[in-house]
């Protein structure tokens, strides 16, 4: 029996051929985890990415290869001589190496599967951009959901409308430079805007339920209940977007200009303005009062 010392400097090529070309495809680093990483991405980008890290038989000590491959931690791949870690593999390694764990696994997925509301509410840039364009084209209600699939006018303009969203909020320094890939995705078969929200589901788990998405692919901040802007929901959600950055007067001038300059001159590709209310300037007092009083 091979000492398992010796087994695992051998995976260790394996395993580093993996995680360097996970590193090389998107640009940086997600996780320690090759097992968390695979767990959220696409089952065609992990079995591309497996097939770019295959690593040729004679590479390796015949007596250490052998073992890998009797205990599954590698396996063949469709050319002859050529190898690549297993789940297995992965698995032993990271354990032995106290990168994963039983129990990092069991967290991971209770969180991720079976938690009604996110414990950590903090949101990623993206979804800052996401939620604070829902703010300003005040889709406050079922009503006023934005609809993913009405149009490509409507896609169209609400690319638009989260361009100048991320051009505002990183101009507070409230969120980094982002490339077009960083804010949409990686170009697909679907709209831009289709791809950059369906990525960004777990609003509504750390928003408690205000963020709502009602298929197909319906969304909207449920905020305007009994005939009223809910004013603590509304400053909530200004406050996960902004979080703790020093916000002045100025900032909020900025913020209140470019929202209800959206509020009015997008409305009418948007939505049906017989149901859609909050375009109507008396509601541009609601978005001042909300950061006023969440800032003074």
């Amino acid at each position: 029996m091979v000492e398992n010392s010796l087994v695992l400097d051998a995976l260790e090529r394996f395993y580093n051929s993996l995680y360097n070309n996970l590193i090389k495809s998107y640009k940086k680093e997600k996780y320690k985890s090759i097992i968390l990483w695979f767990l959220e991405i696409k089952g065609t980008d992990r079995m591309k990415i497996i097939q770019n890290s295959k690593i040729k038989k004679i590479r390796i000590q015949k007596e250490l290869f052998n073992e890998l491959n009797k205990r599954m931690m590698i396996k063949e791949t469709d050319n002859a001589g050529e190898y690549v870690i297993t789940a297995i593999g992965t698995w032993f390694y990271e354990k032995e190496k106290n990168i994963f764990s039983d129990q990092k696994l069991l967290e991971f997925l209770d969180k991720k599967y079976f938690s009604t509301y996110s414990d950590d509410a903090r949101l990623s840039d993206k979804q800052k951009i996401i939620l604070f364009s829902l703010i300003a084209i005040r889709s406050f209600s079922e009503k006023s959901s934005i609809n993913l699939k009405k149009s490509e006018q409507v896609l169209n303009e609400l690319e638009k409308i989260l361009r100048g969203s991320y051009g505002l909020l990183r101009s507070l320094k409230i969120v980094s430079d982002m490339t077009d890939e960083d804010l949409f995705g990686r170009k697909g078969p679907e709209h831009k805007v289709v791809n950059m929200v369906r990525h960004s589901d777990d609003i509504k788990k750390k928003t408690k339920g205000i963020y709502v998405t009602i298929q197909p692919q319906k969304h909207y901040l449920n905020i305007y209940l009994n005939n009223k802007i809910d004013m603590e929901k509304l400053k909530k959600m200004f406050k996960m977007v902004l979080e703790n950055i020093k916000i002045t007067s100025l900032s909020i001038d900025k913020i209140c200009k470019f929202c209800d300059e959206i509020a009015s001159t997008k409305a009418s590709y948007l939505f049906d303005l017989n149901s859609h209310i909050f375009h109507k300037p008396e509601f541009d007092n609601y978005i001042r009062d909300a950061l006023i009083t969440l800032y003074q």
